[in-house]
């Protein structure tokens, strides 16, 4: 699999990317496009020609905000499209969002498991933040580097 592009998130304020995309329920005011229609919004240049293709195999790519500890899904732009004027409440989902920080130190070329000097990880419970924590790989990777070291010279 191809690496996936990035869901959008705009987090205190400022636009930055998640190397996740929490699950899309239809039942919240989204609504699928045909092909005729996904065609017609990416010629319009309403919609990323990416969506669809090998970079995003899920179809879509969304816009979602950490606001005041709660999740939204702010817009949809692709296979599905968000109804709601306003943003969402993502009190669907339950789970980890990874929000990459600082340059890539690893690239993978599948989904998002791609490495970055640091990570953020942000713990979702019914759409509440309810936990965060840091990740630096390059302290992960100069260990691994030296480990490699030391048993080459064994």
């Amino acid at each position: 699999m191809t690496a996936q592009i990035h869901e959008r998130l705009i987090l205190n304020g400022k636009y930055t990317t998640m190397a996740c995309s929490p699950v899309i329920l239809k039942k919240v005011g989204v609504v699928t496009l045909s092909n005729k229609e996904l065609r017609a919004e990416i010629a319009a240049g309403k919609t990323s020609n990416l969506v669809g293709t090998s970079v995003c195999w899920r179809g879509y790519i969304g816009t979602w905000e950490i606001k005041d500890n709660m999740l939204f899904l702010n817009k949809l732009e692709g296979r599905y499209k968000l109804i709601s004027p306003t943003p969402v409440f993502a009190s669907w989902f339950t789970g980890e969002l990874k929000i990459p920080k600082g340059r890539m130190v690893r690239y993978a070329h599948g989904g998002f498991h791609s490495l970055y000097r640091k990570e953020l990880y942000i713990q979702i419970e019914k759409g509440k933040v309810f936990g965060k924590r840091i990740v630096r790989h390059s302290v992960i990777l100069n260990l691994l580097r030296r480990i490699k070291m030391f048993l080459c010279h064994l």
